[in-house]
């Protein structure tokens, strides 16, 4: 009798990224990320005050327009590959900052609270300098979510069994992973800064939706 072995994916944590030629939009978006920077340092605000702001939200540009309907769009296509194409049209919903790192700046490790979804978006990664103190200035290193892995490495493509995955960043890149997912930045040593978007996505299914109420509904039918 021949028994056929059974193999699962359990836990997957699926990173997409695409590369984009979009050289008018990433010049728009760089002095954007300055200007939104500046208004943000003035307004008196600390690192995580970002949850309270939304820059698709709080600004009209279409720099900032074109940028989201691309996060959109590579939503739906990171949620067709993994889940299959009636999971790649829920309503979705997005919060996003410009981070911009001069030179020696590093972002440590951190998860992005609430979301279902990570993006970021390069729109300025300027060549590393001659003599930069480490290879892999400025790049994407996300931690394995799995707190006891050991690190080992085999061969094939089914998984990655090691405690970092380094994205070597580019200009015009897009990355988006779960929120879930510990991620830092390496210290930039560039002859400019290296200038991204960081966006969280929500992603909406009517079926899995909580029936809740509000208070104030609640107090309304049962009070």
């Amino acid at each position: 009798m021949t028994v056929s072995p059974r193999i699962w994916r359990a836990w997957p944590t699926v990173v997409w990224a695409q590369v984009y030629d979009r050289p008018e939009l990433d010049r728009a978006l760089v002095p954007l990320a300055h200007q939104i920077t500046a208004d943000t340092a003035r307004a008196g605000t600390y690192f995580f005050s970002r949850r309270k702001r939304n820059c698709f939200r709080d600004r009209q540009d279409d720099a900032l327009r074109d940028l989201g309907r691309l996060a959109f769009a590579g939503v739906r296509d990171y949620l067709g590959r993994v889940y299959g194409a009636e999971e790649a049209a829920p309503r979705l919903e997005i919060a996003g900052w410009p981070m911009v790192q001069p030179y020696g700046h590093a972002v440590p490790a951190h998860h992005h609270v609430g979301s279902h979804l990570t993006a970021v978006y390069y729109c300025a990664v300027p060549p590393v300098r001659a003599d930069a103190p480490i290879p892999n200035s400025g790049q994407l290193i996300l931690h394995d979510p799995r707190a006891a892995n050991r690190d080992w490495e085999p061969r094939g493509t089914l998984a990655r069994e090691f405690k970092y995955f380094e994205v070597a960043v580019e200009t015009g890149l897009l990355v988006i992973f779960p929120g879930y997912v510990m991620h830092s930045v390496q210290p930039w040593f560039g002859d400019a800064p290296r200038i991204c978007y960081a966006m969280n996505i929500m992603v909406h299914r009517a079926y899995l939706e909580e029936p809740g109420m509000s208070e104030a509904d609640f107090e309304a039918r049962h009070g």
